[in-house]
């Protein structure tokens, strides 16, 4: 009789673990369905889409360094390539941050978030109120690849060919024991310009369980910031003309989720808004398999989600510090923006 207790204790006690553990813990499968009011969604009106075509790290230096303002932040963990940052506008406003290349092999990532800069220093952007916005009254902080080594070293479209950098690490698991030189590069600046956006560019394959079968994936760094990250879906869902699906905030504490740059990053302090704003988007790349090319977006597709995407990303942040700024000067200093509510 006391050994049968025992048994219906474990087993409610299993139970109770199994419900704690399915109502507690999300991973970065899970989706936001609710919709902004109409008001909050942006409609993008530029056509984004370009072509474009991987180029060597040597080759990508030259259109790095032809940038008027570009520090080389550190060398890379083999030791045999320098790390780039290039920055556009002005140094003593907020700063906006973004990186592309932690991986390798996602290098249209770096592509498209090149093609944005130079649009930007060019004054060929579309939307020339933000281009002038951005590089009056902020600071953007932009490093093209945070891993050269696996860059150099991918090959087109082999799935994980160039993932991981010399010693073979995922450098996206590496920012919270700072390992790597890569990471620990990237590390300095966050630390430096203290930026309250940050942006980490990145690319997946279909066959990605954490897409949901949707080709654009955008997640977030904070609950508080949910709404600003539902817009940017939204809005980017109705540009792209397909479903985008959320990344919940990754909780504080899950093996899933270590190391993280978006998690590290979301847990600064800046000087400027009440939450660091963290995002990171996917896009689809193309992956041979064995019956082809599993292409599901072409490289203008991806250049035309990845361009708004970025294009989403600055737009929100920018307003989300703005009225931060506009509230803080009302007598009642504990509110925040409507975007962190």
């Amino acid at each position: 009789m006391r050994k049968f207790k025992l048994q219906i204790l474990l087993l409610v006690v299993l139970v109770s673990i199994l419900y704690f553990l399915q109502t507690h813990i999300h991973t970065e499968n899970e989706t936001e369905t609710k919709p902004p009011a109409d008001s909050d969604i942006i409609d993008i009106s530029y056509d984004f889409s370009r072509d474009f075509t991987y180029q060597n790290y040597q080759h990508l230096t030259e259109r790095i360094l032809n940038f008027d303002k570009v520090t080389k932040i550190g060398k890379d963990q083999s030791g045999k390539y320098n790390m780039y940052m290039i920055e556009l506008g002005n140094e003593d406003k907020p700063t906006l941050f973004v990186i592309a290349g932690m991986h390798g092999s996602e290098w249209q990532g770096t592509m498209y978030s090149m093609q944005f800069m130079e649009e930007l220093r060019d004054d060929t952007f579309p939307d020339k109120d933000l281009r002038n916005k951005l590089l009056n009254d902020y600071h953007i902080a932009y490093i093209p690849v945070v891993n050269p080594w696996g860059y150099d070293h991918t090959t087109l479209y082999k799935l994980e060919a160039g993932r991981y950098n010399s010693r073979g690490v995922d450098l996206n698991r590496d920012f919270d024991k700072f390992t790597q030189a890569e990471s620990r590069n990237v590390k300095r600046v966050m630390k430096r310009l203290k930026p309250f956006a940050f942006l980490d560019i990145h690319m997946m394959q279909s066959h990605y369980n954490g897409n949901r079968g949707n080709h654009i994936i955008i997640g977030n760094g904070q609950p508080q910031t949910n709404k600003i990250a539902s817009t940017i879906v939204h809005s980017l869902s109705k540009y792209a003309n397909q479903p985008v699906t959320r990344w919940d905030p990754p909780p504080k504490k899950h093996p899933l989720n270590e190391g993280l740059a978006r998690t590290y990053m979301r847990d600064q302090s800046n000087p400027y808004t009440p939450y660091t704003l963290s995002y990171i988007i996917e896009l689809t790349k193309p992956v041979w398999r064995k019956n082809g090319l599993d292409m599901p977006l072409t490289n203008p597709k991806i250049m035309k989600y990845g361009m708004a995407g970025m294009y989403l990303f600055f737009l929100t942040s920018t307003k989300y510090y703005e009225e931060h700024h506009e509230l803080s000067v009302l007598p009642d200093l504990n509110q925040i923006t409507r975007y962190a509510s």
